[in-house]
């Protein structure tokens, strides 16, 4: 598209060069407005717009059909650069009405009773006309659209629609025409992408981590590490506020599961089939990279956890309730209701990461 447009604006700067001295005289001027006019071409070239238009205006009424078509053309173009696209539609127009009034009005009939079935031929200029129009059309839709009426947006969307489908039916070269509706759409589905809505869910998810808690020998004082692995299922649900580019919210689940004891060391110690209690809720915040249903980012949990341990006779545990804090890698991909998630980090004072792969199914 920027390889359309800069193509479409070396186009214009190449027709303003090339408007023959016989276009400017072809209604009867003197010397003062063809010094202007070539001057008003030269400030063009320049990328002078506002003074190209002021050199213009100083000999010639710029919205009289009096005035030679390449200067009105001239005027127009130059409006569409200092973005006065309302103006330059006015000039447009009035270029139609004055040189291809009949031919334009053979051709919009055509179309409003048969669409684009068997459309009259057209000069190329009334082609460059309509295809200025349009794309003014749709630079005002975008630049204005919260000042607009609903009325006049479906206007500007109808009309130029109606003039790039001529134009698609015709042998018009320049075809940078053919975004102006893409554009139109666009706009208008980020438009709804961008309004936030909220909704509440449930999950489930298999959950995975080891942590790290300490037995003591009263009788010497010897610490030692004990490993605790848990695996087991986790319950819960959340609440998000989400667009096509973003998602916010909570989430949590509980895990009533179980976990195996031992250590490392000339302690011996062993446990299987511990219960086990874990809470884990927090923020989650999601960026949609495709503007669509995978989205990735960060997971800031807390975390609850506590074991049923055996305390063997003459020995202390300690650390068999936790409460700590984490960072988690989050990614979620949605499916209609359903949706598929992960979340892999690092808990404070767990001995492993924690990894948990789940679904979730919105209310």
């Amino acid at each position: 598209m920027v390889l359309k447009s800069s193509l479409t604006s070396l186009l214009m700067t190449l027709v303003i060069l090339l408007i023959s001295s016989q276009e400017i005289g072809a209604k009867s001027i003197g010397h003062e407005e063809k010094l202007a006019f070539k001057k008003a071409k030269q400030l063009y070239k320049d990328q002078l717009y506002r003074q190209s238009i002021e050199m213009l205006s100083s000999q010639f009424q710029l919205h009289s059909s009096e005035t030679p078509k390449g200067a009105l053309t001239l005027a127009a173009y130059s409006y569409e650069k200092i973005e006065e696209y309302s103006t330059a539609i006015k000039i447009y127009y009035l270029l139609i009405k004055t040189y291809y009034k009949s031919k334009n009005s053979e051709i919009i009939q055509s179309y409003k009773a048969s669409g684009t079935d068997d459309l009259p031929e057209a000069p190329n200029k009334l082609y460059l006309y309509y295809h200025r129009i349009a794309e003014s059309m749709v630079q005002i839709y975008l630049r204005d659209y919260e000042k607009l009426s609903e009325k006049d947006r479906q206007a500007l969307r109808a009309k130029a629609r109606m003039y790039v489908e001529i134009l698609g039916e015709s042998e018009y070269e320049d075809d940078s025409y053919d975004t102006v509706t893409e554009r139109f759409e666009k706009h208008d589905k980020y438009l709804v992408d961008v309004v936030y809505h909220s909704g509440w869910f449930l999950s489930t998810s298999y959950i995975s981590y080891r942590n790290e808690l300490s037995i003591q020998r009263e009788s010497d004082g010897l610490v030692v590490p004990i490993n605790s692995t848990v695996d087991g299922l986790c319950i819960g649900g959340g609440w998000r506020y989400e667009n096509a580019f973003w998602e916010y919210g909570i989430n949590g689940c509980f895990s009533p599961a179980t976990m195996n004891v031992d250590t490392d060391s000339s302690v011996t110690y062993q446990q299987s089939g511990v219960g086990s209690t874990t809470l884990i809720v927090g923020p989650s915040f999601l960026w949609k990279p495709k503007s669509g249903d995978v989205s990735i980012g960060f997971h800031i949990p807390f975390i609850y956890n506590t074991g049923d341990y055996t305390v063997p006779t003459g020995y202390t545990i300690s650390d068999d309730t936790l409460l700590t804090y984490g960072y988690f890698l989050e990614t979620n991909w949605k499916l209609s209701n359903w949706g598929l998630f992960t979340k892999f980090g690092k808990a404070s004072q767990f001995k492993s990461s924690l990894w948990m792969v789940g679904i979730n199914l919105g209310l």
